[in-house]
């Protein structure tokens, strides 16, 4: 039986931005199994092993979920880690969009597969992309890797319009895991959602044009030489807004009697 799951496939843009901050971790953390960036995906639902019968009722569950689900905005931004700081087992890279779209369709999904047969997770449906694994104990490389991915909290890697979800088959070799797109659903036209919706107050230069055209957005800081550092990093005011001078001193001074 095939291993299926149903996910959002990513721009070519967003998987180059993910694998070159995945090659500057390599260089400094060991002890991981990396996740190949070219088979990269966002999964809605994995669903094991599906009978080959069954298939057809798996399509049938996407074309419902899609049937009143406009196309959408996704933005990739920000590292994080599963299940926690103390003893992180896997890397990933967290994945926003607006009123919470595809959480929403994560439960739509989940909903409609319970009714044919496939058990429900029963836990929150938390869009990531997985960067590594953690192959034992990080150990003394613990600290200085939640330092690297604090810095890069706000880092965007791109974003893109997201117009059809998939069925992948997955079969499992040597070398790693082998997808295959089996199943195609379009979502209604609708308009994208610009990432600048998403977290008002924290602009992104050229979003709308990016999201539009599935391009890489620019990075909120470089990071090659954070990883390669543990130095701090002075930040320079923002353009236009002059520096705060210290205040001149407060102590009152006697006045300087007139001249007879």
């Amino acid at each position: 039986m095939p291993r299926l799951f149903i996910a959002v496939e990513l721009s070519d843009a967003i998987k180059r931005a993910l694998a070159s901050f995945q090659e500057d971790l390599k260089k400094e953390f060991q002890g991981m199994a990396w996740v190949r960036t070219p088979a990269m995906h966002l999964t809605l639902r994995f669903l094991g092993d599906v009978a080959e019968e069954k298939t057809g009722e798996v399509k049938a569950v996407m074309a419902g979920a899609a049937a009143d689900r406009e196309t959408f905005g996704i933005e990739v931004a920000g590292p994080g880690v599963f299940p926690g700081w103390k003893e992180p087992k896997i890397l990933w890279i967290g994945v926003r969009s607006q009123d919470r779209v595809l959480v929403g369709l994560a439960r739509s999904l989940e909903a409609r597969l319970e009714k044919i047969g496939f058990p429900a997770e029963g836990r929150e449906y938390v869009p990531h992309l997985t960067l590594a694994r953690v192959k034992g104990r990080l150990g003394p490389q613990r600290k200085k890797l939640e330092e690297v991915f604090r810095f890069h909290q706000q880092r965007i890697f791109g974003a893109q319009k997201v117009g059809e979800i998939v069925l992948i088959k997955s079969t499992l070799t040597p070398e790693g895991p082998l997808y295959e797109v089996i199943g195609h659903q379009g979502l209604k036209p609708g308009r994208s959602i610009v990432p600048d919706a998403l977290h008002p107050g924290t602009p992104h230069a050229g979003a709308e044009k990016s999201i539009k055209s599935g391009q890489s957005l620019p990075p909120a800081v470089p990071h090659s030489e954070t990883i390669k550092s543990k130095r701090s990093v002075k930040t320079a005011p923002p353009r236009g807004i002059k520096p705060v001078k210290k205040p001149a001193s407060t102590a009152k001074t006697k006045p300087k009697k007139p001249k007879k």
